[in-house]
């Protein structure tokens, strides 16, 4: 059975709840799971690099592709010769030039372009867990967060039970008091109990106010007045515990830590990878078509008539060849690349074994 609490109603002695709406509503825990999703930062900004890292994938993969390239030129030339000859005559020389080139280039044995692919690859992999693991910490948190609220609540509840039954045991005491059936010792204890709990009640009711931030904050919204609660009874389910192996061996296998630590172990092997690579030849192959047009040319002298025509020139050519290179010396920017690569390897290995160890204590 679903029934209400109404929050407003323990608040009778001045402590308010902050930004509330004046328009409010019943607060459920799916209700409470969406708006996180909706308004949660750290959840959004884990979405967001995932969404933006899946590109670096399409990015590495398109240096394994072949690459094409294409370059246009014309030209209107004009020179003027002065003084060209002992007549004092001037000569002046046009002509134009069109040249076209397509290129042509694919990379056939490169290692290190492969394995930044690969890494590329796996880090979107990592990115989509931390995302996971992002939302299921803040599902669980959200959960947490929404039972410590009812909790909370029905604590004050109780209290405030408490705090009747003792006033009244109080009214009693002072009335046998005064019958001399019972001694001020005796009313002095029962007041100093009320005291007590009077200061239990206070105290719940500003772990009411606090529980309620914390899961106002989570959610991004404070305009909840009631909360639903999921029943009077707990339902029991009767299963056969399993062993401790089933445990850590399902954790091992789903747990989404384990998981980064396991991906960026793999980013680490591929970026050794590359790096030792790197003292590997690389093979490419290299083509270009190109076009060449030399129209015309035409000399004229002191700004007269053409004074001849030189016939126009028009030639295609086609470029091929496979090319071999291997780097010699680079100041030892290889070595050391390779050696920050071997110890990022190691420590990749220790974080994923010191989570594996976590994780075990933890079960």
């Amino acid at each position: 059975m679903i029934h209400m609490i109404n929050i407003q109603s323990l608040f009778k002695l001045g402590i308010v709840l902050t930004n509330l709406s004046v328009q409010s509503y019943t607060l459920r825990l799916d209700n409470a799971l969406d708006k996180a999703l909706q308004h949660n930062l750290p959840l959004q900004q884990a979405k967001a690099t995932w969404l933006m890292n899946t590109t670096d994938k399409n990015i590495a993969l398109s240096y394994l592709l072949p690459q094409m390239s294409l370059s246009q030129s014309h030209s209107k030339n004009r020179i003027i010769y002065p003084h060209a000859s002992s007549q004092g005559t001037e000569i002046s020389r046009s002509y134009q030039e069109k040249k076209g080139i397509i290129s042509l280039s694919q990379e056939l044995f490169n290692m290190q372009s492969y394995y930044v692919y690969s890494k590329a690859n796996q880090k979107a992999v990592q990115d989509l867990l931390i995302y996971q693991n992002a939302l299921q910490n803040l599902s669980l948190t959200v959960a947490e967060q929404y039972f410590q609220l009812i909790m909370a609540i029905e604590n004050y509840r109780f209290l405030q039970a408490e705090a009747q039954e003792t006033q009244q045991k109080l009214n009693d005491i002072t009335k046998q008091v005064q019958y001399g059936a019972m001694t001020k010792s005796q009313l002095l204890e029962v007041q100093a109990q009320d005291q007590r709990v009077r200061a239990n009640v206070l105290e719940a009711k500003q772990a009411i106010a606090n529980t309620y931030d914390r899961l106002a904050d989570s959610i991004g919204c404070h305009q909840f007045t009631h909360i639903a609660t999921l029943g009077e009874t707990a339902n029991t389910i009767h299963l056969p515990i399993p062993a401790l192996k089933h445990w850590l061996s399902d954790a091992m296998q789903n747990n989404i830590s384990l998981k980064i630590a396991a991906s960026e172990l793999k980013q680490s092997q591929y970026l050794h990878k590359a790096a030792r690579s790197s003292f590997l030849p690389t093979l490419s192959f290299n083509s270009s078509y190109s076009r060449y047009k030399y129209p015309s040319q035409t000399l004229k002298i002191d700004g007269g008539n053409a004074l001849n025509m030189i016939e126009k020139n028009q030639n295609k050519a086609f470029e091929g060849g496979i090319t071999l290179s291997y780097p010699l010396i680079n100041g030892g920017k290889r070595y050391y690349d390779n050696q920050k690569y071997q110890e990022g390897l190691h420590l990749a290995k220790i974080n994923l074994e010191n989570n594996s160890q976590i994780i075990q204590r933890q079960i």
